[in-house]
C-alpha cells in the first residue's frame, strides 16, 4: 500500500493494530515472566523445606546415634573398672534402651535416605558399625550367667573401641555434613534410596 492510499480511517486502524500487538506482545511476556519467577520461587521454596528437612533429620539421627554409643561407653566401663558390679540387671536396662534407640535410628535413616543419598551413603558405614558392637554385646550378654568372668573380660576388651567411636562420632558427622554443603546439587542432590535396613543389631 502506497502512502499516499493511506486515509485518516486507514491510518487509524493500522494505528490501532499496531498498538494492540505491542500490548498483547508485552502481556504475553509480562506473564511469561512472572510464571518464570514463580517457577523460580517455587523451586527454592522447595529445596528450602528439604534442606530443613534432612537438617533436623541428621540432628535427630546424630542424638539417637550418640545416645546408643554412650549406653555401649557406660556398659563397657562398667565392665573394665568394676567387673564385680555388672549384672544381668545391666544387661536387661541396656537391651531395653537399645531396642527402643535402634530402631529410632532406622527411622531416621529412611528419611535421610529419602532426601539425600550422598548423605545416607556416607552415614550408613557408622550406623552400620553401632549395629554390629550393639550385636557384640548382645551375644557376649547370652553368656553373663554361665560365665560371669569371660564375658565381663569380653565386655571391658570392647570399652576402648565404643570410647573411639564417641569421641568421633561428633566430627564424623559434622565432615559429612560440611561436606555436602560444599557440593552444589547439580540437579541430582535429592535423590531416594530403599529405607535402610541392618541385620547386624538384635
Amino acid at each position: 500500500m502506497e502512502p499516499s492510499s493511506l486515509t485518516a480511517p486507514i491510518a487509524t486502524v493500522l494505528g490501532a493494530l499496531v498498538g494492540a500487538s505491542a500490548g498483547i506482545s508485552g502481556a504475553l511476556l509480562t506473564t511469561w515472566l512472572q510464571l518464570r519467577l514463580e517457577q523460580r520461587r517455587s523451586r527454592q521454596s522447595r529445596e528450602d523445606a528439604i534442606a530443613r528437612e534432612l537438617s533436623s533429620s541428621i540432628q535427630q539421627l546424630t542424638t539417637r546415634m550418640a545416645s546408643s554409643v554412650h549406653s555401649m561407653c557406660w556398659l563397657t566401663w562398667l565392665a573394665a573398672t568394676r567387673g564385680d558390679r555388672v549384672t544381668q540387671a545391666n544387661l536387661d536396662a541396656y537391651d531395653a534402651e537399645q531396642h527402643r534407640i535402634l530402631p529410632e535410628i532406622l527411622g531416621y535413616m529412611g528419611t535421610v535416605a529419602a532426601v539425600d543419598v550422598g548423605v545416607y551413603q556416607a552415614l550408613k558405614p557408622h550406623v552400620d558399625e553401632i549395629f554390629m558392637l550393639d550385636g557384640r554385646i548382645g551375644s557376649i550378654g547370652l553368656s553373663l550367667d554361665r560365665d560371669h568372668e569371660t564375658a565381663v573380660r569380653e565386655l571391658a576388651g570392647c570399652y576402648l573401641t565404643m570410647t573411639r567411636l564417641e569421641q568421633s562420632l561428633p566430627t564424623v558427622v559434622g565432615n559429612i555434613v560440611s561436606e555436602r554443603l560444599r557440593q552444589p546439587t547439580g540437579g541430582t542432590g535429592w535423590r531416594s534410596v530403599p529405607p535402610p535396613s541392618s541385620s547386624a543389631g538384635r
